[in-house]
């Protein structure tokens, strides 16, 4: 018989409650049953060894849900507060690929919580596991120039070569105008952005690698990179 699985979203209020519910259960047959009786049954019950071992995994569930969630908006004082008293949760995984908070922040467009995320250490160029994609190539795909500009402006890897769809930031830039036309104002500003970077013969490249026309024995964006800037 498998074991019962938490729901989605618990909290300790939800957890209190399910306790006392259960201590109303096993008063049925022990009229003496206490509390902590109640609180131990619904430990095992869902696999712990002990109420506190479940309370601190759904307390600490609860805070990365805090936590994501002000990412996500670009709630940046809420973010703040959060990261001052839980300052080891800035490295936390986001479900479901394992991304870090810049993830969710970069897409929520907001400056000031990336600001905020790279000021405190976060890595701009940590790779996700689900896409092996930096935050870069989402806001690529979005067709957020001001972001695409902080992340670059940060240190971001412009080129992005890895990703599991071989398109790299400006291939997530293409695959995102077939859906949207407003995507075509921006991408020529994200263009832009990455070509100040790198310069155009990179852009060229990259390009036509996203969209299908770049020959395998030709040099790569990387190599055309270093010779630039070997000329230069």
């Amino acid at each position: 018989m498998r074991e019962p699985i938490l729901p989605d979203h618990p909290s300790l209020d939800w957890l209190r409650k399910e306790a006392k519910t259960r201590l109303a259960e096993l008063r049925h047959n022990n009229p003496g049953a206490k509390l902590a009786d109640a609180q131990f049954d619904l430990a095992k019950q869902y696999g712990f060894a002990s109420w506190r071992a479940l309370k601190a995994h759904i307390d600490a569930l609860t805070i990365d849900g805090q936590l994501i969630e002000s990412a996500r908006t670009g709630n940046v004082e809420r973010l703040r507060a959060l990261l001052n008293k839980y300052p080891d949760k800035l490295r936390m995984k986001v479900p479901r690929y394992e991304a870090s908070l810049l993830f969710p922040a970069a897409q929520s467009g907001s400056i000031d919580a990336v600001d905020l995320l790279l000021e405190r250490g976060l890595d701009v160029n940590y790779r996700e596991i689900g896409d092996n994609t930096y935050a870069l190539h989402w806001v690529a795909a979005k067709g957020d120039l001001a972001m695409v500009r902080k992340l670059v402006d940060a240190g971001g890897d412009v080129i992005g070569e890895g990703d599991d769809h071989a398109g790299g930031v400006i291939g997530w830039a293409f695959v995102a105008i077939q859906s949207d036309d407003d995507v075509w104002r921006a991408l020529g500003g994200a263009i832009g952005a990455v070509a100040a970077a790198l310069g155009t013969s990179v852009i060229a490249v990259l390009v036509l690698r996203a969209m299908g026309e770049w020959r395998p024995d030709a040099p790569s964006a990387s190599e055309l990179m270093r010779d630039g800037r070997a000329r230069g």
